[in-house]
């Protein structure tokens, strides 16, 4: 089992990549690497103050070493950078 301080929570990783915690769990969805903390862990989480409590779906866990995995599993968005863009306001 890893030690608490190499997880993240889903809300730290949320905050890292200024997205909503909804945002990280649809990663975890799509295979960001991932778990439900454990008693301990969530033992753990409390006494550092890293959580304020307990949710009712539990807390989600991810390796800090999963953080590169983002890059590869998080949707970019804006304009498509193949597409032209239409001129606006020309006359």
């Amino acid at each position: 089992m890893m030690q608490t301080e190499q997880l993240l929570t889903a809300k730290e990783v949320a905050d890292h990549f200024r997205v909503s915690v909804r945002t990280v769990e649809r990663w975890i969805e799509k295979g960001l690497p991932a778990h439900k903390a454990t008693e301990i862990q969530v033992g753990e989480l409390l006494v550092q103050k890293r959580i304020g409590g307990l949710p009712p779906k539990g807390i989600w866990v991810i390796p800090q070493s999963s953080l590169t995995d983002v890059h590869g599993i998080r949707k970019s968005v804006g304009y498509p950078a193949e597409k032209k863009r239409k001129q606006q306001g020309t006359c």
